[in-house]
């Protein structure tokens, strides 16, 4: 029995040379994807039950390289590489756009993706902080269905 709330479509991805367990909740649904980064050592299960609660659009998650069902990276990488990897990932799911949030390391990371030039990837930038922003969730439901 898995311990990841909501049920998501788990899949293995390799982008850039990485291999990555994903999790997809409302996998193709309509609207703008979330693509939810957590922090440095949390795996999918972590934000899981927020992840799942979020109604009306697609979310997804990674674990990042040595974290939870995704094996060590075979060399360093940083924030750079793993905003490419996002990208790359997002456009292999068909999505030219998402919202992007994060939690401590991967708030730093949406960040870092938001500062790569790439107008017009990113829905709405303020979702992507060094934490994740309870009263901003508050404010703009939308998030939670």
């Amino acid at each position: 029995m898995s311990r990841i709330s909501g049920r998501p479509a788990i899949s293995t991805e390799h982008v850039y040379g990485l291999t990555l367990r994903v999790a997809r909740w409302r996998e193709g649904a309509p609207g703008t994807p979330l693509l939810f980064v957590n922090g440095i050592g949390a795996d999918i299960a972590a934000a899981a039950p927020l992840l799942a609660q979020m109604h009306g659009r697609e979310v997804w998650t990674l674990d990042m390289p040595g974290v939870g069902g995704s094996p060590d990276a075979l060399l360093p990488y940083g924030a750079p590489t793993m905003a490419a990897v996002l990208v790359e990932s997002a456009e292999r799911f068909g999505h030219r756009q998402f919202d992007l949030a994060g939690f401590s390391w991967g708030g730093a990371l949406a960040q870092q993706r938001n500062q790569r030039n790439e107008v017009g990837r990113v829905e709405d930038g303020r979702r992507a902080a060094p934490e994740m922003d309870v009263a901003y969730v508050e404010r703009h439901g939308k998030l939670l269905g």
